[in-house]
């Protein structure tokens, strides 16, 4: 099947958000019991769902509206170690009610956390309700209608084969919530959490509209960097056991109102630039080479596919060879080397490579793709389990899937580049886009490289010998280890296959046995356009593989004292925490120690505490700087006095 010219409407993002009752209540600072607590003046009234966990808890406001609209902004550069970031704060408040606030503080706060959930180790494995089989069923298991009936209606008058098994599921997914059946556990470590109050003369007004500096000074201490998009890792494994990470890094107003009540407000986002050791001239431009067995995600024979894999099983991507080459078996090997150790972000980096295919029947390189890549590890998890393959068990990559186990590359949040910004005012002017991908041939993205074998080369060679160029992204995630996750840049290999055995085009193609005397007995047309170099459209097969990289940040990031003590990793029990200071405050001010991992109590154990879902269930609407990059609107009024 050829697929061109697919265009794509751009529309409007709708969100819902789900308003408690009538009022706009700003962002509330919840407990350890995450319960709201405000003043004795306001009523339990409303019941609001939670999304996330699938709970319901109890919020409380005021029986009248609060007329107070407020929204909070930070701007400042990302932070770094061993620097003093200026910054410029503002608190907008609209409405009659907006006198009720005596003072405000702005924070910064960096926290972690993670939950994992496992079938308990006390309980036998027949102790476990058993999870439903999906019905394998085609066309003819449905109920037939005789639409030509002129009494006929509509509607599904038979047995749908869907029902039984939704049935079944229901009453599965009502079992597996035994809390008996399962170890949860969850830890959560708040690095820093760090304020300061600022000036404010009580107001009686309706009307606030307040600016004010402050500085960061950061000690010589190296944070993780922040991922661009999200802030954690979420499996859900096979069903059955899940792991979590989060991660948030934020400014954020506290404001405290004459009836006692404090409104926890989101500011902005930062990012931390840390830094990392760069290789010296001399080792950079040394000389790499190393080996790989690429991984291949094709079903042996006699594998036994798990839950849908027969659904996808076949066809064009699918894990299972075509029947002419059924019991063989292909290998395919890469010698992989560049004259560079090092790799830079936004930089390109060149590797020469020996592809060799070894083993039986008729499965054959077609193309490989290069791309930039992490790989994270969720090390804290190994407090609850005992190998690699537990691990991958619960991350669902067992089998077939511990066989093609790369996920999308992190970004990490930094100023963007030229080209990003480029790219982003160009999108503005797009409505719609439109791309071909013809062949099987999907447009490359920004990093990923690709050579066609079957494009550009001779297909059905065991040995091939070629050069890539490959682009390390502007905005790549260095490797670094955090208090719950490791996380590695890698160069990722993922070699697509073809069958040789196949015809070039096998949905449409006849072979003579199938040919008869019918066949000249069909309405006549144009015979296909005969193309310079047809490309197979049968099965293909995935072989993957990856080696680390050292990765430098790019080099808007580099420091000028370069013999500037090494800074100490925030996993250091010696690390130190960042403090906020206002103008008037010219000496610097003591930093303390950072915070330890603590295990969350039973009402904290949620997949998700962090996401933005649980701001603005409290309070739709305009959030200000809330989920913004702090940086970026640090640039912008740089780019103003300039």
């Amino acid at each position: 099947m050829r697929w061109s010219n697919i265009t794509f409407l751009l529309l409007p993002c709708v969100s819902l958000t789900f308003s408690v009752g009538a009022v706009q209540i700003p962002f509330l600072k919840l407990n350890d019991n995450d319960q709201i607590s405000l003043s004795s003046d306001i009523t339990i009234d409303n019941l609001a769902e939670d999304i996330d966990a699938g709970i319901k808890e109890r919020i409380e406001v005021k029986e009248d509206k609060w007329e107070c609209d407020v929204r909070s902004w930070v701007r400042a550069p990302d932070l770094r170690p061993s620097s003093v970031i200026p910054a410029e704060t503002r608190l907008s408040a609209n409405g009659s009610d907006c006198k009720d606030i005596e003072k405000w503080e702005v924070g910064l706060r960096f926290k972690e956390r993670a939950i994992v959930k496992l079938k308990s180790k006390s309980l036998d494995a027949n102790d476990f309700p058993k999870k439903p089989t999906f019905p394998k069923f085609n066309d003819t298991s449905y109920p037939q209608y005789d639409f030509n009936d002129i009494y006929f209606v509509g509607g599904n008058l038979g047995k749908d084969p869907w029902d039984e098994y939704n049935t079944q599921m229901k009453e599965y997914n009502l079992a597996i919530k035994n809390e008996s059946l399962w170890d949860v556990d969850g830890s959560e470590r708040i690095v820093f959490d760090i304020t300061k109050e600022l000036p404010y003369t009580l107001k009686d007004t309706k009307n606030i509209n307040e600016i004010h500096s402050f500085t960061v000074q950061v000690p010589n201490t190296n944070f993780p960097p922040v991922e661009k998009h999200g802030g954690g890792f979420m499996s859900g494994g096979n069903g059955d056991h899940l792991l979590n990470t989060e991660t948030l890094m934020e400014y954020y107003h506290l404001i405290h109102l004459s009836n006692g009540t404090t409104l926890d407000i989101p500011a902005g986002r930062t990012g931390f630039i840390p830094r990392i050791k760069s290789s010296s001239e001399k080792d950079r431009d040394g000389h790499f080479s190393t080996d790989i067995d690429l991984d291949t995600n094709r079903i042996q024979t006699g594998e036994e596919q798990d839950d849908l894999a027969w659904m996808f099983g076949r066809g064009r991507y699918g894990p299972n060879a075509p029947d002419c080459d059924e019991s063989n078996m292909a290998n395919f090997h890469i010698q992989v080397g560049s004259n560079m150790t090092e790799v830079i972000q936004g930089q390109n980096i060149t590797l020469n490579f020996t592809l060799t295919r070894t083993g039986n029947g008729s499965e054959y390189p077609a193309y490989l793709q290069v791309g930039a890549g992490t790989q994270r590890n969720v090390t804290w998890a190994y407090k609850f389990i005992n190998s690699d393959d537990e691990y991958h068990t619960l991350l669902g990559f067992d089998g077939v899937k511990n066989r093609q186990r790369f996920g999308p590359p992190i970004k990490m949040l930094q100023l963007p580049s030229r080209r990003e910004l480029e790219n982003m005012r160009d999108s503005k002017l797009r409505m719609s886009m439109s791309y071909s991908i013809s062949d099987g041939r999907f447009p490359l993205g920004y990093g990923q490289s690709r050579y066609d074998i079957e494009m550009n080369d001779e297909v059905g060679k065991d040995v091939y010998q070629f050069q890539m160029e490959v682009t390390i992204p502007d905005d790549h995630f260095p490797s670094f280890d955090s208090t719950f996750e490791s996380y590695r840049s890698m160069l990722e290999f993922r070699l697509t296959t073809i069958f040789l055995c196949e015809p070039l085009d096998p949905y449409t193609a006849k072979s003579e046995d199938t040919q008869s005397e019918d066949d000249d007995w069909t309405e006549y047309e144009l015979p296909s356009r005969e193309n310079k170099k047809k490309l197979r459209v049968g099965t293909h097969l995935t072989h993957t593989g990856s080696i680390p990289i050292h990765l430098a940040l790019t080099t808007r990031h580099t420091t000028a004292d370069e013999a500037a003590p090494a800074p100490t990793h925030y996993l250091d029990p010696d690390a130190l925490g960042p403090v906020i200071l206002l103008p008037s405050q010219q000496n610097s001010q003591e930093h303390s120690r950072l915070g330890v991992m603590k295990e969350e109590s039973k009402d904290q154990l949620r997949k998700n505490r962090y996401s933005s879902a649980r701001y603005d269930r409290y309070r739709p609407g305009n959030i200000g700087g809330g989920f913004l990059h702090a940086a970026r609107l640090w640039q912008k009024k740089e780019s103003k006095d300039t």
